[in-house]
């Protein structure tokens, strides 16, 4: 890895440390590409910044992260002046050859934080506590906000729920995960991001049984992370208890206004 796009700040005696992969790749729903007239979510304007600036602004003040990479349109790059301390790949045909694209050069062990470019309420903070809560010996590490607190936090919205034995979840639209596991995995990496934002067809992939067993709410978080652990042969765990910001993407024009209000509210 080049020295000028790593992170000078980070303590390497005693933290657990990550790379990040954004993906600038998402687009835009039709309802707030019609508000926004842009097509791509990276570029959708916070408080006079494209959304993509203030992401790559919380991971790169992030005492955790080691280097960063955006995987993305080079357009974007240029426009934004080719952004200090950031590796820049060209997105590919397919997000899920996007996501491997990126991993390439980091290694396979050391943990990489999987991050969609327009995560807008991301903090430093946030970053380094999910990096801090991921586990020694796990591969791939989820997010899971308790649906109470989502609602709390952004109580005009009605995010999809994954709903387990032991409470009802959102599920994070981030992942910290090992370039190992993604390797060995890539076939159902390519499977899930047909539908990406449905819990169930997640579950799914797990096998008809473990499907059945969640449709009755008999199956707790951990439980369906152990097997994952199984399906995937590599150590998965729920990361629980996330904060409600880790699952708070522009999706909707409702999601935009909410961005915009607490950047105004909370500016970092």
């Amino acid at each position: 890895m080049d020295e000028h796009l790593t992170n000078p700040r980070r303590d390497r005696a005693d933290a657990t440390i990550a790379h990040a992969l954004v993906l600038a790749t998402n687009r835009v729903v039709a309802s707030l590409q019609e508000q926004t007239a842009i097509s791509l979510r990276a570029r959708l304007p916070m408080r006079g910044r494209p959304v993509l600036a203030w992401v790559l602004d919380a991971l790169r003040e992030a005492s955790r992260i080691e280097s960063v990479i955006v995987v993305g349109p080079r357009s974007l790059a240029e426009e934004m002046g080719f952004p200090v301390g950031v590796r820049w790949m060209e997105e590919a045909e397919t997000p899920a050859e996007s996501v491997r694209r990126g991993l390439r050069g980091l290694g396979l062990s050391t943990p990489v934080v999987v991050v969609p470019a327009d995560l807008a309420l991301l903090t430093p903070g946030l970053v380094d506590d999910l990096i801090a809560s991921f586990p020694l010996g796990v591969d791939v590490g989820y997010p899971l906000i308790r649906h109470k607190e989502f609602t709390r936090a952004f109580p005009t919205l009605a995010p999809a729920t994954m709903d387990f034995r032991d409470g009802r979840f959102v599920g994070g639209r981030v992942v910290v995960a090992k370039p190992q596991a993604v390797v060995m995995n890539y076939g159902l990496l390519q499977r899930a991001w047909r539908r990406p934002r449905l819990p169930e067809a997640a579950i799914g992939m797990l096998g008809m049984p473990t499907a059945l067993l969640y449709s009755l709410r008999l199956l707790s978080a951990r439980q369906v992370a152990a097997r994952a652990t199984h399906r995937l042969a590599a150590p998965c765990a729920v990361l629980p208890d996330a904060p409600p910001e880790l699952a708070f993407t522009l999706d909707t024009p409702e999601h935009f206004r909410l961005a915009q209000e607490r950047q105004v509210v909370t500016p970092r």
